[in-house]
C-alpha cells in the first residue's frame, strides 16, 4: 500500500530565528537564509504521511522558510478576572446505557424552563409509562433514561 501526501516537519526541527537578524544576533535589514532541516521518511510515530521506502531511515532536506515566532508575554495584569460556568459536569452510572428519546413539544417556541416543566408534568401524569425512571431533559428536545421506557422503538404521542 502506498500513500503520498505532503510530509509534514516535526515542529522541534525547526530554527525559529527572528527574519533579519545576522549571526551576531544584530539586525541588518537582510533576511537570513532558509533553514534546512532533516526529515525522516518512512518512520513510525514522525509527523504527516508516511511513504513505505527501504532502507528505513532516509534523511531528506527540506527548505524550511525561516519563521519569526512571537514570544509569549508574560502571565500578564491586563484585564480582569471572571467566572467561568461550564454547561456539563461528571455522572457516574452503575450499569447498563443511556437511552435518548427525540421530543417535539408544540409549539416549537416555548422557553426552556417551560419545555422542562411540561416534560415533568408529563412525567408526573403518565407515570405508569415512566415508573421509577427519572428522565433527564435538555430543555430542548433530548430526553435521556437509563433504562429503555417500554414502547420499543416506536413513535408515541402524549398530551398534557
Amino acid at each position: 500500500m502506498e500513500v503520498n501526501a505532503n510530509f509534514a516537519v516535526p515542529q522541534d526541527q525547526i530554527n525559529f530565528k527572528p527574519a533579519y537578524e545576522n549571526i551576531n544576533g544584530h539586525f541588518n535589514g537582510t533576511p537570513a537564509a532558509p533553514v534546512v532541516a532533516p526529515v525522516p521518511v518512512g518512520v513510525p510515530g514522525a509527523m504527516g504521511v508516511l511513504q513505505p521506502q527501504a532502507p528505513a531511515l532516509q534523511p531528506q532536506l527540506v527548505d524550511v522558510p525561516v519563521f519569526n515566532c512571537p514570544r509569549r508575554p508574560n502571565l500578564g495584569r491586563e484585564g480582569r478576572p471572571i467566572v467561568l460556568r461550564a454547561n456539563h459536569f461528571q455522572i457516574s452510572m452503575p450499569r447498563g446505557y443511556v437511552h435518548h428519546y427525540d421530543i417535539n413539544i408544540q409549539p416549537d417556541k416555548c422557553p426552556r424552563k417551560v419545555n422542562r416543566e411540561i416534560i415533568e408534568t408529563m412525567v408526573h401524569a403518565y407515570s405508569k409509562l415512566f415508573g421509577n425512571l427519572r428522565p433527564v431533559f435538555d430543555g430542548r428536545n433530548n430526553l435521556y433514561t437509563r433504562d429503555p421506557l417500554p414502547i420499543g422503538n416506536d413513535r408515541m404521542e402524549l398530551e398534557v
